[in-house]
C-alpha cells in the first residue's frame, strides 16, 4: 500500500507515519492562531514559511486572493469587502469558483453574492497579530511576512488530500519542506534536534534530504531550483528555514550537500517534539 500524500510505502491505509507527524504539524499551528495564543517559537518558524505558496505556480492564484483579502479588512478595519474590490480574483488563471471554494475551506473568508466576508481565521490573524503596529517598525515587517505564512500553512490544510488535488492542485512545496523537517525530527525524537539535517540513506547510498524530498513530491528540477534559491535568500538576501548548506563528506561516495537549519527551525521541531507527545496525555486526560 502507498500514502495517499507522499507515495511512499505504508503497512496499512491511510498515511504513513511521517505524513501523520506533517498533517498534525499543520493543525498544531493552526490551533495556537484560533486560540489567539501564538507561542514565539510557533511564529517565528510561521515567518519561515512566507514563500510556500508564492513559489508554488500550481496554487500561487489561492494565495494571492488570500492575502488581498486579509490586508484589505486590515487596512479598512472591515470585515465585508465588495468582491469588485479584489483585484487578485480576476487577475488569476484559476477559476473563481474554485478559489471560493479554497478559500472557504481554509476560514480565511467566504462569499455571500457581491460580498466577501472575512473568516475566522483572518480575523484572528488580525486581531492578533497586526492590530496597533507601527508600519515603519520592525516588529510590523514580521507580522506582515508571519501572516504570509500563516496562510500558506490554512491553504495548506486544504490540500491534504488526493480528492483535493484532483480539481485544486496540489500544494507541493509546503507540503515537502514540512515532510522532509518531520523526517529530521523523526531520526531525533529522543535527545537533541542537531541543526545539520543529515543525509537520507538509499539502498546504501546518501542522498542530500532537499532532493530526496522533493523527488517523493514530483517538484521539478525547474521548480525545485526555485525553492532552493528561496531557502537560500538569493532573491531577497534573506534566508529562509536554513542558514547555510554545506558539502561533507561521509566516506560513501560523493559529497553529499547538507543543509545546516535555523535556530528558529531547531526551537520550532523541539516545540513540535513536545507537543506530539503531549497529545496522548491530553487524550487521556479528557477520557
Amino acid at each position: 500500500m502507498k500514502c495517499p500524500l507522499c507515495k511512499g510505502r505504508t503497512h496499512s491505509h491511510g498515511l504513513c507515519d511521517t505524513c501523520k507527524i506533517v498533517t498534525a504539524q499543520i493543525q498544531l499551528i493552526l490551533d495556537e492562531y484560533y486560540r489567539g495564543t501564538i507561542s514565539p517559537d510557533i511564529s517565528d518558524f510561521v515567518r519561515e514559511l512566507s514563500f510556500a505558496f508564492e513559489t508554488d505556480p500550481r496554487v500561487r492564484g489561492y494565495f494571492n486572493v488570500a492575502f488581498e483579502i486579509l490586508g484589505i479588512a486590515w487596512l479598512d478595519s472591515t470585515d465585508t469587502i465588495p468582491k469588485d474590490d479584489l483585484d487578485e480574483i480576476t487577475a488569476t488563471r484559476t477559476p473563481e469558483k474554485m478559489v471560493w471554494e479554497v478559500i472557504e475551506r481554509a476560514q480565511i473568508a467566504y462569499l455571500d453574492g457581491e460580498n466577501v466576508h472575512i473568516g475566522e481565521l483572518s480575523s484572528k490573524i488580525i486581531e492578533t497579530r497586526l492590530a496597533g503596529l507601527d508600519l515603519l517598525s520592525e516588529e510590523y515587517k514580521n507580522a506582515v511576512t508571519e501572516v504570509k505564512g500563516a496562510l500558506s500553512v490554512a491553504l495548506g490544510k486544504t490540500f491534504l488530500t488526493p480528492k483535493i488535488w484532483e480539481r485544486y492542485g496540489r500544494s507541493r512545496v509546503i507540503l515537502s519542506i514540512l515532510y522532509w523537517l518531520t523526517l529530521h525530527l523523526q531520526n531525533h525524537w529522543e535527545g537533541n534536534i542537531p541543526e545539520e539535517a543529515e543525509p537520507i540513506r538509499i539502498r546504501g547510498s546518501l542522498r542530500n534530504p532537499l532532493d530526496y524530498t522533493f523527488s517523493r513530491f514530483n517538484i521539478s528540477d525547474r521548480q525545485s531550483k526555485k525553492v532552493l534559491w528561496k531557502l537560500m535568500g538569493i532573491e531577497t538576501g534573506q534566508s529562509k528555514i536554513i542558514k547555510d548548506i554545506i558539502e561533507k563528506d561521509f566516506g560513501v561516495g560523493k559529497p553529499v550537500l547538507v543543509p545546516i537549519l535555523k535556530d528558529e527551525t531547531v526551537r520550532y521541531l523541539e516545540r513540535t517534539r513536545e507537543r506530539l507527545r503531549e497529545r496522548p496525555r491530553e487524550r487521556e486526560i479528557e477520557k
